[in-house]
């Protein structure tokens, strides 16, 4: 079971990070919507571990990798 994103320390996203972001899955595809509510949560719990300026692609990229793996 995924753990909540709010959970997550930076080992577990620097850990995310290095995973792939493209999966083949067939001749199917999954979506995953993200709301931007959602999006801003996560950076500002990004902005928590990391201490820097975080973008929202990075953001949204650690949102999808969470919901991969």
């Amino acid at each position: 079971m995924k753990p909540p994103f709010n959970t997550l320390t930076i080992s577990d996203v620097e850990k995310l990070r290095k995973k792939r972001s493209c999966i083949p899955v067939g001749r199917s595809s999954i979506i995953y919507d993200h709301t931007m509510a959602e999006i801003l949560s996560a950076q500002t719990h990004l902005k928590s571990l990391y201490k820097v300026r975080v973008t929202l692609p990075f953001t949204e990229r650690i949102l999808l990798l969470n919901n991969i793996y």
